[in-house]
């Protein structure tokens, strides 16, 4: 038995899931199927890239029931792996992490899993790299002369990497 590729699998189950779906609707659902299995997306991406590819709010709505049924798109899975990335890549706070997912409409229940399920090990490795980077930039003002500026430098820095203050005041303190 020859084997079938798994975009033809795919195509298979979810032919037999859309009964009567148009042509283009099945040739976007593939194009969907394909970048999801690529990547995580949540619903707010597909629809936004619905909406680039001028597909219909009635189709866009189909694709993304279908998508979901299947488990292409997942925001809970999204969200986990976000603050995954975000937390261990980018060096991203909790507060900034919230932040972006609630712009992409994910709810907070899904954020505060997410949030709270990151790894021990994955926090004491965020905390740690921003250690690592506070301290390199405390040295780096040299040319400063007043330790209270330079605090105020480094707060204002961590806060945008979306840091809470006792998060931040706990790291400089242990600085010195």
């Amino acid at each position: 038995m020859e084997e079938k590729k798994i975009g033809e699998i795919m195509e298979e189950k979810f032919v037999k899931n859309a009964n009567k779906v148009s042509r283009d609707l099945k040739r976007d659902l593939r194009y969907f199927m394909s970048i999801c299995s690529r990547r995580e997306y949540c619903e707010q991406d597909i629809l936004k890239k619905c909406l680039k590819r001028k597909i219909s709010e009635k189709d866009s709505a189909e694709i993304l029931s279908l998508l979901k049924k299947d488990k292409f798109v997942d925001n809970q899975r999204y969200s986990t792996s976000y603050t995954r990335d975000k937390t261990l890549i980018t060096g991203w706070g909790p507060i900034k992490i919230r932040y972006a997912l609630k712009i992409k409409a994910i709810s907070d229940d899904n954020i505060n899993d997410a949030l709270d399920n990151l790894d021990v090990d994955d926090k004491i490795r965020a905390d740690k790299r921003l250690s690592d980077i506070l301290l390199r930039k405390w040295k780096s003002y040299r040319g400063e002369e007043n330790n209270y500026i330079k605090k105020q430098k480094l707060i204002k820095f961590a806060a945008n990497r979306g840091y809470s203050y006792s998060q931040i005041k706990f790291i400089l303190d242990n600085l010195q």
